[in-house]
């Protein structure tokens, strides 16, 4: 009885098991891949004099801008790291205090930007605004809770 009721558990793990992890994987489908956030993390070159320090809520918030100046606009459209980003707080779109690059990319014609830890994106930002002038120093705007750089402005 034992034996039969492994073997039916077993079937049955074995036959949702699958259906589950299909189902995480469409919950970021179209996010950059483990491999791609590599690749960009590859040419990292922070920029330590331009970094921007400021408040939200009382909490520190600190953006160390990467040198993308040598990187061609191709492969800044396959995916590049703007920089890196510490919250000594939770921001306004519940993204948790702690240390994030900041990687953008262009997917279906449009820039989109992720939050990533250990070279997995963990959160999409809100807004990207694209085409604006080019800023080659970074700063906060909205309060804190935007980044503007390069041609990007960036939610978080």
């Amino acid at each position: 009885m034992r034996v039969s009721s492994l073997c039916v558990a077993v079937l049955v793990l074995g036959l949702t098991a699958p259906a589950f992890s299909a189902a995480a994987r469409r919950i970021h489908a179209g996010w950059p891949s483990r491999a791609v956030i590599q690749k960009a993390e590859a040419r990292i070159n922070y920029q330590n004099d331009r970094t921007i320090r400021g408040k939200y809520r009382g909490r520190e918030v600190t953006f160390v801008p990467c040198d993308i100046s040598e990187i061609s606009d191709s492969a800044r459209r396959q995916g590049m790291i703007l920089g890196k980003l510490v919250l000594g707080g939770a921001s306004p779109d519940k993204l948790p205090a702690g240390t994030y690059t900041v990687f953008a990319w262009v997917r279906n014609n449009t820039w989109e930007a992720y939050f990533v830890q250990g070279s997995e994106p963990v959160a999409k930002s809100t807004e990207t605004k694209s085409d604006l002038d080019n800023e080659h120093k970074p700063s906060f705007e909205k309060d804190t809770t935007t980044i503007r750089y390069w041609r990007l402005r960036v939610a978080f």
